[in-house]
């Protein structure tokens, strides 16, 4: 089980509407059989600016990770506090499939409003690591993921030296393959990621096109990687609908 709570702040030109926004989601939440909801704090909406701004606190248990994930999606909160656990420890099969819905999310939210990372062009360029090295990259608690991700026309290495730069945590690669499919051109890398947590970064940026965990057979996330995860997942969602209320 997964304790939490979710901090959603909400903005409007009348204290009516951000009232009746906060009331939504509490009702939403408090229909949902996915998670439960143990608590709530519903502050008093305030006038700042020439806009009102109103805030819940909302303390919620989810059963598994996958739900938990729904809920980060579904309720995108301002702020999340994880109460507990301390850590969770799932299979690679079980892994992969959180980066799978996860990615299928993000996915269509970027081919829905048009959105999606933009990243600066790296000149400094990256060399495989060592096969030798491999093992102790993973007993240190790295995952080793392959994907196949999009490329638009741009050149093989600056793709790979993108993907290691941009992505929070330590990277490496193993090796990169360029392929032709009938969706166009892709690059096929197999990496070495850490913490565990960095590897939903990759699926968040990038929306690989396949993504599958090769090593190890059982994943721990601690809790700071879960908060990681489920904040960079809300921080995401919010921020393309917030560009998308700005210019619409």
């Amino acid at each position: 089980m997964i304790e939490a709570n979710f901090l959603t702040e909400s903005m409007g030109n009348s204290s009516y509407a951000v009232e009746r926004s906060l009331k939504k989601l509490v009702e939403d939440i408090e229909r949902d059989k996915d998670v439960e909801l143990v608590g709530k704090d519903v502050g008093e909406v305030k006038k700042e600016e020439g806009s009102y701004t109103g805030i819940v606190e909302l303390e919620l248990q989810f059963s598994d990770m996958k739900s938990f994930i729904r809920g980060v999606i579904k309720y995108p909160p301002s702020a999340i506090l994880l109460n507990s656990p301390a850590e969770i420890t799932m299979s690679r099969e079980e892994f992969q499939q959180l980066l799978a819905f996860t990615g299928s999310v993000i996915r269509d939210l970027y081919s829905h409003y048009h959105a999606g990372f933009v990243f600066e062009d790296i000149e400094e360029e990256f060399t495989p690591v060592d096969e030798e090295e491999i093992d102790s990259i993973l007993d240190h608690g790295a995952v080793r993921v392959g994907v196949l991700i999009e490329n638009e026309d741009e050149d093989f290495n600056t793709i790979i030296s993108r993907v290691i730069e941009s992505i929070s945590g330590d990277v490496e690669y193993i090796k990169a393959e360029e392929m032709k499919l009938e969706a166009g051109r892709v690059v096929a890398l197999d990496l070495l990621i850490e913490p565990p947590s960095s590897v939903f970064d990759l699926v968040l940026k990038y929306v690989p096109m396949v993504i599958k965990v090769v090593e190890p057979e059982e994943i721990t996330l601690s809790m700071l990687d879960i908060q990681d995860i489920s904040t960079s997942i809300a921080e995401v969602i919010n921020d393309v609908m917030i560009q998308n209320a700005v210019f619409k």
